[in-house]
């Protein structure tokens, strides 16, 4: 099931993020550890509470939380890319131990429905140079690479990578298709 966060929950939603970024992806396979200042953001939940909306995936048998997503505003400090009239995507995580199940898939199905129905122009979002997994997520999701807006440096090396999804009804229309097949 995947609703909006409660504030009672910030904590865990911050330790299930940093504990979701640090641990090894399946195109590495090493534990990373962020560095204090990238670990305090992970762990700040209610800053992405306060800066747009703060969804959680919940396993319904034992009532845990095993994902999150932030859907930010333009403009806030939680944004980073995001340009007037569009809606950015945040600090996408799954519990390690629920990787491979579709949760990200369905947190990201929810928030760009979000975005939809406060009428963004877009949805923009950002990852690591190296995060092949979720690249491939964003590109199944129907979001293009967005190359002019990869302007800022990754704490892991490289680029950032951006990508964006316009929310048009021809858009929608390929992104209902592609889900069937």
């Amino acid at each position: 099931m995947i609703r909006d966060a409660q504030p009672q929950e910030f904590d865990a939603i911050g330790a299930l993020t940093v504990a979701a970024f640090e641990a090894p992806r399946p195109e590495d396979r090493t534990p990373r550890k962020a560095n204090p200042q990238r670990r305090r953001t992970l762990a700040d939940a209610g800053a992405r509470a306060r800066d747009g909306r703060l969804l959680v995936a919940v396993d319904t048998l034992t009532d845990r939380l095993i994902g999150t997503v932030a859907l930010v505003h333009a403009g806030t400090p939680s944004a980073q890319f995001a340009r007037d009239g569009e809606a950015e995507i945040r600090l996408l995580a799954v519990d390690p131990e629920h990787r491979g199940r579709g949760i990200a898939y369905d947190l990201m199905q929810h928030a760009i429905a979000v975005a939809r129905e406060q009428d963004a122009d877009a949805v923009v979002l950002d990852t690591g140079p190296r995060n092949l997994t979720a690249q491939r997520l964003y590109t199944r999701l129907g979001f293009e690479r967005a190359p002019e807006r990869e302007t800022r440096a990754s704490v892991a090396g490289g680029m950032l990578v951006v990508f964006t999804l316009p929310l048009t009804a021809r858009n929608t229309l390929a992104t209902l298709t592609s889900q069937r097949n």
